[in-house]
């Protein structure tokens, strides 16, 4: 089929049936779904029609891209069959286009849930779509920023979705998904005590009425762990002095804060 061996009706932008490549690609993934001998009879081939369908440079060869991206994540994995699929995500994310930045976006969701090694490859690609000004692709790129975050780079994210998040309109839609998201990441990540208080501080102010009680009720119960692990008091004196400094810089506490 991708060598045109079908008659010429199938073709579409001079590329063979690639509605009929689509299919079979998701056929594919599921055969290969935890199965390794059957997925080693598919590396070749797919490696074939991601190489042929970037070629063509057109939106209906980059949709049979994004469903190659969908196969390799969901048959048992090869690592040069990924590192290739790496690559290709790696020159969407730098494309001009939303469209492909959003295929980009879309495929190392789906990547890093096999790999994460490639979490820190492409994170610094992966904030710069939060300046785009497609309302679309920004919520895409949000959701990757969380399934990436772990330990080693919580800090770099946090940072960049409270920017975002007091940057963005009153009214976003995704404002209050945003805060839950940040608040999930400060308990699971949070490098040490301090760090998470004061970021959690900043989330308050800047969250406003898209902070629930329940969200309040587990930072005092975080706080009042923390407390009773601090042996020698150095965690109240910080936590003190954290709360000071808002005391006298902001005239209006936001009640949740409070």
């Amino acid at each position: 089929m991708t060598d045109g061996r079908l008659p010429r009706d199938y073709d579409y932008h001079r590329m063979p049936a690639p509605w009929i490549q689509t299919k079979i690609l998701e056929c594919m993934a599921y055969l290969g779904q935890d199965d390794e001998q059957v997925s080693k009879q598919m590396y070749e081939t797919i490696t074939y029609i991601l190489n042929k369908s970037n070629d063509y440079g057109i939106n209906i060869g980059y949709a049979l891209v994004y469903q190659c991206l969908k196969t390799i994540t969901m048959i048992h994995p090869h690592q040069p069959l990924i590192d290739l699929a790496s690559q290709t995500i790696s020159r969407f994310l730098q494309s001009q286009s939303q469209n492909l930045k959003y295929i980009g976006i879309a495929g190392l969701a789906s990547i890093v849930k096999i790999d994460p090694k490639y979490t820190l490859s492409y994170q610094s690609l992966v904030v710069t779509c939060l300046e785009d000004s497609d309302d679309t692709l920004k919520v895409k790129t949000l959701d990757l920023l969380f399934k990436m975050s772990n330990k080693q780079n919580v800090e770099a994210i946090v940072d960049r979705l409270l920017t975002y998040l007091k940057d963005a309109p009153i009214e976003a839609g995704n404002r209050k998904d945003l805060v839950n998201k940040i608040s999930i990441l400060g308990d699971k990540f949070a490098p040490n005590h301090t760090w998470y208080v004061k970021n959690m501080n900043k989330l308050f102010e800047i969250g406003g009425n898209t902070i629930t009680g329940e969200l309040t009720n587990k930072f005092i119960a975080s706080i009042s762990e923390y407390e009773s692990q601090d042996d020698d008091g150095k965690f109240k004196e910080s936590t003190v002095k954290i709360y000071q400094k808002i005391l006298k810089k902001n005239a209006n506490i936001p009640d949740a804060l409070m």
